[in-house]
């Protein structure tokens, strides 16, 4: 019976220790959400005198490392014919950030080639297998083009190279490359290549004055950080924020920036904040606020779309992610989430006083919203798990657009901005030849933006103008094209297409491209109605306005101490089986003694 109890609370003792271990371990690991390691690639080619006279690349990069989060991992790089690593890559640090803001001053314009495919590889050297929970980043800014030589023939082996081998190597880093073509001359076509095969993110630039703006964009795009909405230059700051960066863009003859704080106390350049840094650049202002006050902020400066209000807090909004281009028709699910210290919000009185939304906005200002629901209602998995979910099938449009994804309360607001581009068509379809009565031919040629050439297969019908219906034999060409002949001679033919394939980074696809409904006699295509829009999900019902909300206490216990506080526990539950044993041991020995004196000795006859 002693043994069972002691085997009793040996288990009991066990499972409290293991419980320990494993809530500690859970809440490391909960607590170490996804980090960044962003290289910066700037290039320094002698034909920046002409595209980048004032040196504007110099505030720009000042601009992205003043932004970097503490904690991710960032390298800066200087490439012409040479890879200058000016900051070699390490965890960013407020004297990493010192550092590199003096490193920007060593842009120049003193190289005589570029060499986008040595930038690359140097850029990536040390990044060895899968990337794991780290999102790998590259910025690349360039005016030019793979140029090594004065031979051209030497200029084109080179850049096949960068093709065929370096881009393949990033690609299967994991690795991103969002890049910028600083020049109507700049080989516009593979920096877009680069960015649209490696899930990135491409932007043209024809003036340097807009640098700044772009690498802003570039960078929310690499990096997503969390940001306050600031509408009519105002924004609400909550208690769970720590500090802020605030990135206020001005124009030549513009007042000075201020910013008014909940008191109305008044800040510019010439009086900032006591716990604050202001820088004024070239274009723009940024300052940052440590333990900003909570409330009403005002930002007194011209209203400009790119002004961003950055945060570090303790509730910080995740998304999780989808991909930068995509193609119409295809089925995307956005999903968004609240992490308090790592660990998914799921107060359902607090959540249930926000609006979670997204709003597309596209290139002419067209814009929409639409709800995001925790309901268990597909898309949604689980309701009330703290996370959100919307489709986005009806809601993007062809081309460029911006999805600004908000979580809104009273008093508090989070968002983040993330830019897709949608095309219309992964095969571009036409009919060829039939000159002089000669044969012709159906011809699909993928889009490689969209769709890896080597992954397409496509299968197509024709019904002439009798009504028959026949399937058409393609074969694939060398340079991925896919053809079929056809026998049709006189007459409407209608040609409906089957594709499907993979995108450049492997994400499966199957669609529909266009139809071709062309004349046999003279082989003229004649005009197809766009296809109706799909029908739109079934909608929820409109939510309530938000009353005042007060994000949820901050727990005053920390992760640490959890650990501390379970491992006394632990100490102690031992402690008293120790002493639990001890004083049974004790009282049944005392027991037994008592029995002994009880007992009288036996009698024996004489």
């Amino acid at each position: 019976m002693a043994n069972n109890n002691v085997q009793s609370w040996a288990c009991v003792v066990a499972a409290l220790w293991l419980l320990g271990t494993l809530l500690i371990g859970g809440a490391a690991r909960a607590s170490s959400g996804t980090s960044v390691d962003l290289r910066i690639l700037i290039d320094t080619s002698g034909s920046m005198h002409h595209t980048d006279p004032l040196n504007l690349r110099v505030p720009a990069l000042r601009l992205v490392v003043g932004l970097l989060p503490q904690g991710a991992r960032a390298g800066v790089y200087l490439f012409d014919e040479r890879v200058v690593n000016v900051m070699p890559p390490a965890e960013i640090t407020a004297a990493w950030q010192a550092s590199a803001l003096r490193a920007a001053s060593r842009v120049n314009s003193r190289g005589q080639w570029t060499d986008i495919g040595l930038a690359l590889e140097k850029v990536t050297a040390d990044w060895q297998g899968p990337p794991g929970d780290t999102q790998r980043k590259i910025l690349l800014m360039s005016d030019g083009m793979e140029d090594i030589s004065p031979d051209q023939a030497v200029n084109a082996a080179a850049k096949a190279k960068l093709l065929s081998q370096t881009l393949p190597k990033v690609r299967a880093t994991g690795a991103s490359i969002y890049s910028i073509a600083l020049s109507d001359e700049a080989d516009q076509e593979l920096l877009h290549k680069l960015a649209t095969d490696t899930n990135g993110w491409y932007e043209h630039a024809g003036d340097a004055g807009l640098l700044q703006r772009l690498f802003l964009r570039l960078f929310s795009q690499a990096v997503q950080r969390d940001t306050l909405p600031l509408k009519d230059n105002r924004f609400v700051v909550d208690g769970t924020v720590h500090d802020l960066t605030m990135v206020v863009f001005h124009g030549t003859g513009d007042k000075p920036v201020g910013i008014v704080a909940p008191d109305g106390t008044r800040y510019s350049h010439e009086t900032p904040p006591v716990q604050g840094r202001w820088a004024t650049e070239q274009g723009y202002d940024m300052i940052t606020i440590e333990n900003p006050t909570p409330g009403s902020w005002q930002v007194q400066a011209s209203t400009d779309p790119d002004n961003r209000v950055m945060v570090v807090t303790d509730i910080s909004m995740e998304m999780d992610p989808i991909p930068t281009a995509g193609l119409v028709g295809e089925h995307l699910d956005l999903t968004a989430r609240l992490r308090e210290k790592g660990k998914v919000v799921t107060d359902h009185d607090f959540l249930g006083l926000l609006n979670f939304t997204v709003t597309r906005t596209t290139e002419s200002a067209d814009h929409d919203s639409r709800q995001l629901h925790d309901d268990g209602v597909t898309p949604d998995v689980t309701a009330g798990d703290g996370v959100f979910s919307t489709s986005l099938d009806d809601l993007l449009r062809p081309g460029n657009q911006e999805l600004r994804v908000a979580i809104e309360g009273e008093t508090f607001q989070r968002e983040l901005h993330y830019s897709i581009h949608l095309y219309p068509t992964g095969v571009e379809t036409s009919v060829q030849g039939g000159e002089g009565g000669g044969p012709r031919t159906i011809v699909a040629r993928p889009v490689p933006e969209v769709v890896d050439p080597g992954s397409l297969a496509v299968t197509a019908t024709l019904t002439d103008s009798t009504g028959s219906a026949q399937p058409l034999a393609f074969t694939r060409g060398a340079d991925g094209v896919w053809s079929a002949p056809i026998s049709a001679t006189g007459g409407r033919c209608v040609v409906v297409f089957q594709a499907r394939g993979r995108t450049p980074q492997g994400r499966p696809l199957s669609f529909l491209p266009p139809q071709l409904t062309f004349d046999a006699s003279s082989g003229a295509t004649v005009p197809v109605a766009a296809p109706a829009a799909p029908a739109p999900a079934a909608p929820h019902p409109p939510p309530s306005q938000p009353p005042v909300v007060a994000p949820p206490a901050a727990s005053s216990v920390s992760w640490t101490t959890l650990g501390i506080v379970l491992v006394v526990l632990n100490a102690l539950v031992v402690l008293g089986v120790w002493f639990g044993l001890r004083w049974r041991k004790q009282r049944n020995a005392a027991m037994f003694l008592d029995l002994v004196e009880k007992i009288e000795p036996p009698t024996f006859p004489a």
